[in-house]
């Protein structure tokens, strides 16, 4: 189910008709007739009296905010209607997505299931109560799957919250998204409750962790680096890897950013052109960088065919499959590896620095109530 407006969208258009998406037309776009929604309706029941699967975000819109939004009643009169019409009860799932690091490039992306909604209704309620009881289930079935905090706010100081609880006798216990989502969340209703029957203690928690975390800034030291044991075995070992990045990988990197240089920026200035607002600006990129980049190496591929004959164009693109992979292996591997060193030699100048900076971590999460973690 996608906003009728997007068809408008000249780079989106096809995409959208390829996927088989359906448009729904909203009261608040203008100019919209809203009148072709029993259309859209129609075909939506005898998709899903086929078995087909639809996807409907039945906040009705996009949105950077911290919770979710009023739902609106489309989603449950779908499963409805259906019911009416066509006498097939459709299964519908509450899906749950969460971006831990959104708008960052190639970032991760959880996406939780729920348990299928109960679509039984007392008999004497109406079409209308039907619609609002359904639309509230649904609302509660996304709840559990979606991060709900009261501001951006609150959500950054979970994610620091739980980064700081993950480390654990000055090791750094790494956990799947699941597991990350799972402890921000009973971080979330720990800190709501704190707040309402201990707002001073909260205060002065969120003090100590901005003053501990000012510290570690002015040190240039990040939190998973205060695990780190320096013994000599991991050393070698980390000086083996930087000296095998820096002659074999990184060259190999630097060829796939030199082949990439130009479809990146058309993708960059591109879609600052086309796209409407920040929540077009990742479709859009994704979209217009698809078509950019696509259209730059097989330009490329056929010149240096026309050129060079076809032994050099599949010796081309053989490197430039490798070069881009193992470019998205080592993103960020340059600026990771600086950092460790500085930090190594800090803490080789500076011997009590570290276990200052880890007896002031350990301070901050006694101080948080054991529940809460």
């Amino acid at each position: 189910m996608t906003r009728s407006g997007l068809f408008d969208n000249p780079l989106l258009r096809p995409i959208l008709q390829r996927i088989g998406a359906v448009p729904i037309y909203r009261r608040d776009d203008p100019g919209v007739d809203v009148s072709k929604n029993r259309d859209t309706f129609e075909k939506c029941y005898g998709l899903l009296a086929k078995g087909e699967t639809l996807i409907i975000f039945p906040e009705g819109q996009s949105h950077d905010d911290s919770k979710l939004s009023a739902l609106k009643t489309g989603a449950a009169r779908l499963a409805l209607g259906t019911i009416e019409m066509t006498g097939v009860e459709p299964a519908v799932i509450p899906v749950g997505l969460t971006f831990p690091q959104k708008g960052q490039f190639r970032s991760a992306a959880l996406v939780q299931f729920g348990k299928p909604i109960e679509l039984t209704f007392p008999a004497n309620l109406t079409d209308e109560l039907k619609a609002a009881e359904l639309t509230e289930r649904i609302r509660l079935g996304l709840t559990s799957l979606t991060m709900n905090a009261e501001s951006w706010e609150e959500i950054h100081l979970v994610n620091r919250v739980e980064r700081f609880f993950a480390l654990r006798n000055g090791r750094y216990h790494r956990r799947n998204l699941q597991q990350r989502f799972r402890a921000q969340q009973r971080i979330i209703d720990a800190q709501k409750l704190l707040r309402n029957y201990e707002p001073d203690r909260v205060r002065a928690l969120i003090i100590q962790l901005k003053h501990f975390e000012r510290i570690c800034h002015y040190c240039g030291v990040k939190d998973y680096q205060l695990s780190i044991d320096y013994k000599p075995t991991l050393i070698a070992l980390y000086v083996l890897r930087m000296v095998g990045m820096v002659m074999v990988v990184f060259p190999i990197a630097l060829w796939a950013i030199l082949n990439s240089y130009i479809p990146y920026q058309m993708t960059q200035y591109l879609t600052r052109h086309f796209a409407k607002g920040t929540n077009q600006y990742d479709t859009a990129q994704m979209v217009l960088g698809l078509i950019c980049f696509s259209s730059v190496w097989s330009l490329q591929i056929y010149l240096i065919f026309e050129y060079f004959g076809w032994q050099w164009m599949l010796t081309y693109i053989v490197t430039l499959i490798l070069s881009i992979a193992v470019l998205l292996m080592v993103r960020g591997e340059k600026q990771r590896i600086m950092e460790n060193i500085r930090v190594f030699v800090l803490f080789l100048r500076k011997r009590d620095l570290k276990n200052y900076l880890r007896k002031k971590g350990g301070h901050w999460k006694r101080s948080w109530p054991e529940w809460s973690g």
